[in-house]
């Protein structure tokens, strides 16, 4: 269930029927409000965009053969930064950010290299306590 604010009204948003709201799974694992009031569902299958001001949601899967899409398709956690880069975790597929002006994916994998990423399975994101002297973006794996 969704509360829209614009229509003053409970949404059921599931994957059944016809309704323009489907998910594209009901097993999801984050949410994310974005800024313009539109929501990002992160699914067993899939990330999903739901856009109130147009009354649409666009889905978005992980594509084997295309380097630019999400890497992996359960969406663990999903985070967007003070510069608009759009954070997507995976359950073992890596990190993967869509930086503000583009509309594709860029993917971090395991690597062993200091301050790589060292366990592909991101639970979760936060800010940073120190955001002003450090880094904003924390990490969960």
């Amino acid at each position: 269930m969704v509360f829209n604010h614009t229509k003053n009204n409970l949404q059921r948003i599931d994957q059944y029927g016809t309704d323009p709201f489907r998910v594209s799974n009901n097993m999801i694992k984050s949410l994310w409000k974005d800024n313009d009031g539109s929501i990002w569902i992160g699914t067993l299958t899939g990330l999903d965009h739901l856009n109130y001001k147009t009354d649409s949601i666009t889905h978005l899967y992980s594509e084997q053969d295309n380097e630019y899409a999400l890497s992996q398709k359960t969406i663990s956690s999903i985070f967007r930064d003070k510069e608009s880069n759009l954070w997507v975790g995976t359950h073992r597929g890596g990190l993967n950010i869509s930086y503000a002006k583009l509309s594709f994916f860029k993917t971090f994998r395991l690597s062993p290299k200091k301050g790589a990423l060292h366990y592909e399975d991101i639970k979760t994101f936060g800010k940073h306590p120190m955001e002003k002297s450090g880094p904003e973006l924390m990490v969960a794996v």
